[in-house]
């Protein structure tokens, strides 16, 4: 009998934040294009506040969803880089009690016999 293939599902986790990071990158082209929006519309003068009004209101939720976004992003990448600096402060400690118990491997190596200065005599 074959054995029973499991189903290739992604992690819940990585899925939301690749879409997420997906979102982002799209974000600025998607904002641009409502941006200008308004130059494709009949330049009708009742209508000038109605222009300046959807793009104020544009860049307000802009400026939301960038924050959503980041705030959404954030979170992972304030836990991963809590991890790494964690694993770097490990290993710094341990390079401190190394170098602490060996003095001599913060001087830096120099010959025995050091080489001498070559005058030339016209």
């Amino acid at each position: 009998m074959a054995a029973a293939r499991q189903p290739l599902f992604l992690a819940r986790d990585s899925y939301r934040k690749r879409r997420l990071r997906d979102g982002a990158r799209v974000l600025p082209i998607f904002g641009t294009v409502l941006v200008l929006l308004p130059l494709m519309w009949p330049a009708v003068p009742q209508m000038v506040l109605a222009h300046w009004v959807f793009v104020f209101v544009l860049w307000v939720v802009l400026i939301v969803l960038a924050a959503v976004l980041a705030r959404g992003l954030g979170d992972s990448e304030t836990a991963s880089s809590q991890e790494n600096a964690s694993a770097i402060a490990q290993d710094s400690l341990i390079g401190t009690a190394r170098v602490a118990s060996r003095p001599a491997d913060l001087l830096p190596d120099a010959p025995t016999n050091p080489p001498r200065a070559v005058h030339s005599r016209p």
